[in-house]
């Protein structure tokens, strides 16, 4: 089951101790760099293949919005959630040693429009910023990783 956030990922107190002790610190914070900029890939990727945090497709676009979209020259065979690109450009992340949090940026798309507001409506009708277990099978595996080479120094 997919669970949804404003993706905060923390509660990793033991490990950064653990990181901090073997590498001065420098360990975790680039750890949780990595694991923010994989969300974010995941996501975009997800995303842009039209499925949502559980892989499932997402619902077609309404026939009123279809036939808007179609009239300014995009696809409406596939929904992706991209019309100008703003929204999922303005996805961004902030990392300390023990946190990494992904949102998106307080910008506003060619109409004025709201990234953040934007991407909060579209979520709920089809859940795409959301961490699937499969990413978090990967950030398990990302941790494991990272513990096992700072254990072999």
């Amino acid at each position: 089951m997919a669970r949804n956030a404003f993706i905060d990922i923390n509660g990793i107190q033991s490990l950064k101790v653990l990181f901090e002790k073997l590498s001065g610190g420098v360990e975790s914070k680039r750890l949780m760099s990595e694991i923010a900029t994989f969300l974010i890939t995941s996501i975009k990727l997800r995303t842009a293949k039209g499925k949502d945090v559980n892989s499932d497709d997402f619902d077609s676009y309404s026939k009123k919005y279809a036939m808007f979209r179609a009239s300014k020259g995009h696809p409406i065979d596939k929904v992706s959630l991209f019309f100008f690109g703003s929204m999922m450009s303005s996805m961004y992340y902030k990392a300390t040693s023990d946190k990494a949090t992904v949102y998106f940026l307080n910008t506003d798309d060619r109409t004025g429009t709201s990234n953040p507001n934007k991407a909060y409506w579209l979520n709920k009708k089809r859940e795409f910023f959301a961490l699937s277990d499969e990413d978090i099978n990967k950030i398990e595996n990302m941790v494991s990783d990272v513990i096992d080479n700072l254990l072999r120094l």
